[in-house]
């Protein structure tokens, strides 16, 4: 009995962390192994042997509850590569036949539009993802999802107008563009429509994470001790911090233009009309100890 018990356990658990039969490539980006055991999908890990950072780019993970992502998924949408400069995977070419690349996002730095835009390529060749700036479609710890569908017709990459050549493999692209660094949670290639995707990838209805997610503190992502050459993106995001501000965004021109709007002159007429009436006070004072107070004459 416990013999049967034991081995069907076992067949259980191998069914579980079977990959979906439409699943061509998954994985967690920066992150450990992720098994989705309701839909039989496996992300695989994006981290060494050790559990540190692997390549490509370095990887954060934030502790901040992610909008629209299931409890499974958490994990998914928290963790992320990103780089200073544009990196990418590398992705086996499947069969000859129709193709959804679902490339999975959450914006947990940035509290503004305008603070991240990037690019997305296949094989470094292939347009598909131009000027993202995730805040602007999904807003801050919200999980947003890109499908690109694209077919592979004789070793041959097609999207759109554009064909492209391609061998045993391609990669996956994110490329550096108009502000600070491109980044990804997770890549899942899945054969078929979005249609198809769309069923691989459920995301819920979107609530209030957005309004409740805690601030970032812009020291606690330092944990790629091996990394030094990179720095990180929350202390901070390194070519807009320079330029845009502080770690919310916010513009020290900006600040300077505030305080340049302060009414200078009305405050000027003030203080000299509150010494003119000090000085008054001060003679009123001076005529009475050497003068006295004039008598009043009485009849």
């Amino acid at each position: 009995m416990l013999w049967y018990v034991a081995v069907a356990t076992l067949i259980d658990y191998a069914a579980a962390v079977k990959q979906h039969p439409s699943v061509v490539y998954a994985i967690n980006a920066g992150g450990a192994k992720v098994v989705d055991t309701d839909l039989g999908i496996v992300y695989e890990s994006d981290l060494d042997s050790e559990g540190k950072s692997s390549v490509p780019g370095v990887s954060a993970n934030i502790a901040m509850p992610i909008d629209r992502a299931p409890d499974t998924y958490q994990t998914v949408f928290q963790t992320e590569r990103y780089a200073l400069e544009s990196f990418g995977y590398t992705v086996p070419t499947p069969d000859d036949g129709d193709y959804t690349l679902v490339l999975r996002f959450s914006e947990v730095y940035w509290t503004r539009p305008g603070g991240k835009i990037f690019d997305v390529k296949l094989d470094n060749s292939v347009d598909v993802v131009t000027d993202l700036d995730i805040y602007a479609v999904a807003g801050r710890g919200v999980a947003h999802d890109e499908l690109v569908e694209f077919s592979i017709v004789n070793s041959n990459l097609v999207h759109g107008d554009h064909t492209h050549a391609v061998g045993d493999t391609f990669t996956v692209d994110f490329v550096k563009a108009k502000a600070d660094n491109p980044k990804v949670c997770a890549i899942l290639l899945v054969k078929g429509s979005k249609k198809d995707a769309l069923a691989l990838t459920p995301l819920e209805e979107l609530g209030s994470a957005e309004a409740n997610a805690p601030e970032v503190d812009v020291d606690e992502y330092n944990d790629d001790e091996d990394e030094g050459d990179f720095a990180d993106e929350y202390g901070g995001e390194t070519d807009d911090l320079s330029s845009d501000g502080d770690a919310n965004g916010e513009n020290d021109d900006e600040a300077e233009d505030d305080q340049s709007g302060v009414p200078i002159i009305p405050v000027i007429f003030a203080i000299l009309a509150a010494f003119g009436i000090g000085q008054i006070r001060n003679q009123q004072k001076l005529v009475k100890k050497n003068y006295g107070l004039p008598k009043l004459k009485t009849l």
